[in-house]
């Protein structure tokens, strides 16, 4: 496996003949030169001198240090690591050339030399504040978070204005819920002199872990008063989108839209949230993967491996194998994949707690690694090791995602399932999961995969979770026993302007009725109720859902009569949960993968009368089996019985129409 590079750095391999004036130039005078181009800024300059001191043996420990350090401040990793070792064989003292001896580490994912490195630098020199900074980071990525925080308090205890560690430290404090510490760091680097625009993006998303919203709107705001910055752009139209303010909606898409169509597009996702075409999301995804992988070459030979008179080996990749949506629809398809032809791996590349789930995978597989402190290209060569049929991503460009892995090559053949509803517009990706109403013929062309279709919803389940005793629990939940309740517990997100003003409409046409929805922050609270009474809606018709764990939460679906779908980006595993729950969706069939997620459900369930194809269509649906006690008594009944023969949504069906089509492709 190849790591390709444009630049490469080979000092002790290549000499360069020099001319007899540069040959009468002392090393002592040159160091100086080296210097002083460090000190006004031209780091190429001094890079070609202490390159010209390296391939005459230089006898100075720091020339050594100081080239690895240019060439890793330029993203040149080649001949660092050589760099770093030459001058701690010259000077075992060396505390700096330790110390970035260890960031090299760390960056290629090797914590454990990482972290002796950072410690022998703070033996040789305790009050180094970028020593301790760094290996606060590193306890931080292997959980070790009492000597991360003793590590980062420590840095900024020696170097007051040590922005960077006030930052982490403000991201500790964000994810342990510390208000006041968190706001403490933040505010350091918003008061400070030397604050680069990267620190006050990243004082922003604190803010935003702290569900500070308006505070990272107008910090955003304020250095898009000074640079056109995208990131603060990009930052700023998520937040506005989080927390359902709609005020720039209009103009936030055509910002995203824009965004989608140059080489420069760094964000995969939040396009779905705005906009359902193909076409653009396709070229969207298409010049991000472009950018993104372009440099990356893999020696890995793509042949098949005679699979007779063996087991097929799969491998699972994740960074979500705990309680996530992802990992409650796919650990019972893992668990029950037969073991007499199929060997299944699980790879994690994520460092979580773990919890019933990870157990679960875990039990249920031939072999589980945990490879989340392993950079791409190491986690690569090592499920490589394994020597897989197929490998399986269930990532795409999902939070915590790793795809470069793919990019290296693990296996003759790669599939994107199940985490993230689109094409990855990536060479190296194979196959897509997904059935011919999520992806139609005619919709190929918007696909970089070849289409691995199945004769039901790629959208698996554990149907372990069906629960049809539907007790009436609605005092319970703050209803009444006698209301029709409309519900969406689709991340806040997936709303947008017009599904809203439709919901809204239904209720004003559907009285004694309530719309349900999931609570995600309270400022989209605040604001979803802003709209609805804007549009005559009272505030009381409108409740707000919290996080319960899987059993409770389908046992809330369970008090619902109807769960009206989003539309640019449909339910996924809430619709898996709402049918178990026995309650009835109407979606609107769109034309993207992530807008026909529920529609793709609702046909494997034969009840595609509740798929709709216009948003007039979607409404008057929805008012009418409100309005229609008979008509939905059929509806509900019908989905009831389907359930209950045990013909849909039955894990073990699913996972053996899934085999044969991977046998397949295997052939």
């Amino acid at each position: 496996m190849k790591k390709k590079q444009k630049k490469k750095f080979k000092p002790f391999l290549e000499l360069k003949n020099k001319t007899n004036n540069s040959l009468e130039i002392s090393q002592s005078n040159l160091e100086k030169a080296a210097l002083n181009c460090i000190r006004n800024l031209d780091y190429l300059g001094a890079e070609k001198i202490y390159t010209e001191l390296v391939s005459k043996n230089s006898k100075n420990s720091i020339v050594y240090a100081n080239l690895a350090g240019l060439l890793q401040k330029r993203k040149i990793f080649d001949g660092v690591e050589e760099l770093l070792k030459k001058a701690i064989s010259m000077n075992p003292n060396y505390a700096d050339a330790y110390s970035n001896l260890g960031v090299f580490y760390h960056r290629e994912k090797n914590i454990d030399q990482a972290i002796n490195c950072y410690k022998k630098a703070l033996l040789l020199k305790n009050n180094y504040p970028e020593a301790n900074f760094n290996l606060g980071n590193a306890y931080c990525e292997i959980g070790e978070e009492d000597k991360a925080l003793f590590h980062l308090e420590k840095a900024v205890e020696i170097k007051d204005d040590y922005l960077e560690a006030h930052l982490n430290l403000g991201e500790f404090f964000a994810r342990k819920r510390n208000l006041s510490k968190a706001i403490y760091h933040v505010e350091k680097i918003m008061n400070a002199n030397n604050r680069t625009t990267e620190l006050l993006l990243g004082a922003g998303r604190v803010f935003v872990k702290l569900e500070l919203f308006y505070d990272a709107i107008k910090l955003f705001e304020n250095v898009l008063k000074f640079e056109n910055n995208r990131k603060a752009m990009m930052d700023l139209i998520t937040i506005r989108k989080q927390i359902c303010d709609w005020d720039n909606y209009s103009i936030d898409l055509e910002t995203i839209k824009k965004f989608s169509n140059d080489s420069e597009v760094d964000d995969t996702n939040s396009y779905m949230y705005f906009e359902d075409n193909p076409e653009t999301h396709f070229k969207l995804i298409s010049n991000y993967a472009k950018k993104t992988f372009h440099d990356i070459e893999s020696d890995f030979k793509t042949q098949k491996r005679k699979i007779s008179g063996r087991k097929i080996r799969i491998g699972y990749v994740s960074a979500d194998f705990r309680e996530h949506p992802v990992t409650k629809l796919i650990y019972r398809i893992i668990e029950l994949h037969d073991k007499e032809r199929f060997e299944v791996f699980a790879y994690s590349i994520f460092d979580e707690i773990e919890d019933q789930y990870t157990s679960s995978i875990k039990n249920s597989v031939d072999k589980f690694l945990n490879l989340s402190n392993k950079n791409e290209y190491d986690i690569a060569s090592t499920i490589r090791e394994d020597k897989l049929d197929i490998a399986i991503d269930l990532m795409g460009y999902s939070k915590n995602s790793k795809p470069k892995i793919f990019a290296y090559r693990v296996a003759p053949i790669h599939i994107s399932y199940l985490g993230y509803p689109a094409t990855t517009g990536a060479y190296f990706m194979d196959y897509i999961v997904a059935d011919k109403l999520l992806i139609p013929e005619i919709d190929k062309k918007y696909y970089s995969e070849k289409v691995l279709y199945l004769n039901q919803s790629p959208l698996c389940c554990d149907d372990r979770f069906l629960n049809l005793n539907n007790y009436n629990l609605r005092k319970k939940y703050g209803f009444s026993e006698d209301g029709f309740i409309f519900a969406c517990f689709n991340n806040n997100l997936k709303i947008c302007p017009s599904v809203f003003k439709i919901w809204m409409e239904i209720l004003q046409e559907v009285k004694n009725s309530y719309l349900w929805l999931y609570g995600s922050n309270e400022a989209s609270k605040d604001n979803l109720l802003k709209e609805a009474i804007n549009m005559n809606i009272s505030v009381d018709r409108i409740k707000f859902a919290e996080y319960l764990e899987t059993k409770k939460h389908i046992e809330r679906h369970s008090q619902v009569d109807l769960f009206i779908d989003t539309f640019n980006f449909s339910a996924g595993a809430t619709a898996i949960f709402a049918i178990l729950s026995g309650t009835p969706i109407v979606t609107l069939y769109g034309n993207s993968y992530y807008s026909r997620m529920s529609s793709s459900l609702l046909a494997s369930l034969d009840l595609k009368e509740l798929i709709t194809e216009n948003q007039n269509e979607y409404k008057s649906k929805c008012i009418e089996l409100a309005m229609n006690k008979s008509k939905f008594s059929t509806l509900k009944e019908k989905l009831l019985n389907n359930l209950k023969s045990g013909n849909y949504l039955n894990s073990k069906y699913f996972v053996r129409e899934l085999e044969t089509k991977l046998m397949s492709i295997l052939k």
